[in-house]
């Protein structure tokens, strides 16, 4: 006999979901706007984000140029550009490195 530590089961409507609230005190939100946005931020993060839609969102990495990980975020699309849900503390070092590697690419 096989052990299945949780039973199958197919995915549940979000409408039918039990309401969940959080604080959000450690978590910040950032995001990057314009015709560019999406070349910039394939360069910058774990996720394919050519390929995202709309209704989407993904985990990822930013990374620097050795590989070694800043840190994870939840990225999605945002209008003309993308937005992303990160820990307050690393989000200042976060902007910082991205508005450093943008300046490098001009």
């Amino acid at each position: 006999m096989a052990f299945t530590p949780f039973p199958p089961r197919q995915p549940t409507a979000s409408a039918r979901l039990p309401l969940t609230l959080m604080t959000l005190d450690d978590w910040a939100l950032a995001t990057i706007t314009g015709a560019d946005s999406e070349k910039y931020m394939q360069g910058q993060v774990t996720a394919d984000v050519s390929q995202m839609t709309e209704d989407q969102h993904l985990l990822a990495a930013h990374c620097d140029a050795k590989g070694k990980m800043w840190s994870n975020l939840r990225l999605f699309r945002d209008g003309d550009g993308f937005a992303w849900i990160e820990r307050r503390s690393v989000r200042e070092s976060q902007l910082t490195e991205l508005k450093n590697m943008r300046y490098s690419l001009k």
